[in-house]
């Protein structure tokens, strides 16, 4: 009951009802019962934030693998606080500061800094991001989705609860807080889409930007990341979204910044985790030993599918020496592949066009084919 003047409200703890001449417990203050997977107090549906601090809590402290616990987050957690927060009336402030405490326990698990892309954790796995869904757009995305179906409905009935001025009220505030930018993120793709958008613009995700456009890249980050150890899945993300130490990272925000970037080998560039990858003296042998590897595995897997394969031959021609990773047989059929692994700031086609270029001579293909 309202307290008139006093802006309180007084809870009835005696018993007011009877049910087969049997009196119906009465709430207290601090009592609440669970209907439709909410949890309400005589003070109305209660917020989720304590219940997923505790649960966030219970993962981090468990026996798990990280990709177990991204696992568990994704697949359980989420679904289920989305299915309370869709039934309530939950703000946007309250949305973001749930999204915070989710990724304030991600970056313990994964070890990523402070300063890593919000769309890291939002974007989907396939366009290179953990697909952890952000309660800001999923939720008030679901309620109109929700209110959209029933508005299709074949029974008038149905269809007049949609018209009902509270639900209309709902769809309207669902359709506000989807807007960004003067853009209605309305479908499942077009926040698909921003939560990408967001990545790629950022500067340590803008080389994620064609992960779409090969599947298999980021396959291990969910359904492929069984067998990996808990250790190297974390390394594996501090490389993806260039979480490594470098000075361009470390120094960010100091002052006389220009002068600390240099590279700590003495190569006069500045130290950022490409060069660190794809350039520096010291790092040398590491890439060589990853190309090659790499060779090793394409060359046993041709073997398999029944090619002959010739490793880095030999092809002194007039222009100079050609000397590709492998030349793979099958019948009248010769190919000759060469592997690369380069640096996602600039296009893949355009990097693959190039390696293209280089071998595709009538020269080169004569001696390949003689």
């Amino acid at each position: 009951m309202i307290a008139g003047k006093v802006k309180k409200y007084k809870i009835l703890t005696e018993p007011q009802f009877k049910l087969s001449s049997g009196p119906i417990n009465q709430l207290g203050s601090t009592d609440a019962f669970r209907y439709l997977g909410l949890s309400i107090s005589p003070r109305g549906i209660a917020k989720p934030t304590g219940y997923i601090t505790s649960e966030l809590v219970r993962i981090t402290t468990a026996p798990l693998r990280p990709q177990q616990r991204l696992k568990i987050l994704r697949c359980f957690l989420i679904p289920r606080l989305c299915h309370q927060l869709v039934l309530s009336r939950t703000p946007m402030r309250v949305l973001r500061a749930i999204d915070k405490q989710v990724r304030v326990a991600v970056r313990k698990w994964l070890c990523l800094p402070m300063d890593t892309p919000l769309g890291y954790f939002h974007a989907s796995c396939i366009d290179g991001g953990l697909g952890i869904p952000a309660f800001e757009t999923a939720v008030p995305g679901l309620i109109f989705t929700r209110f959209a179906s029933l508005e299709e409905s074949t029974s008038p009935v149905i269809r007049d609860v949609v018209d009902h001025p509270y639900n209309v009220s709902l769809v309207r505030r669902a359709r506000a807080m989807l807007s960004r930018g003067g853009t209605a993120l309305l479908r499942p793709e077009d926040r698909q889409r921003h939560w990408a958008t967001r990545l790629h613009r950022s500067n340590d995700g803008v080389e994620l930007r064609e992960a779409a456009a090969v599947p298999a890249s980021s396959r291990w980050v969910d359904a492929g990341s069984n067998g990996i150890p808990g250790r190297d899945y974390v390394a594996y993300h501090r490389v993806r979204i260039g979480a490594l130490p470098t000075r361009v990272r470390t120094t960010r925000g100091q002052n006389d910044r220009e002068a600390l970037m240099m590279c700590r080998a003495g190569c006069n560039v500045t130290e950022t985790a490409a060069h660190v990858v794809q350039s520096c003296h010291r790092t040398h042998g590491g890439r060589v030993l990853r190309h090659d590897a790499i060779c090793r595995i394409a060359a046993s897997g041709l073997q398999k599918a029944g090619w002959r394969v010739f490793v880095e031959p030999h092809y002194r021609l007039a222009t100079g020496l050609q000397k590709p990773d492998m030349v793979i047989c099958k019948g009248s059929e010769a190919r000759i592949i060469d592997a690369q692994v380069v640096s996602g700031a600039s296009s893949l086609d355009y990097s693959h066009l190039r390696k293209c270029a280089k071998y595709n001579t009538t020269l080169l293909k004569t001696h390949v084919a003689g």
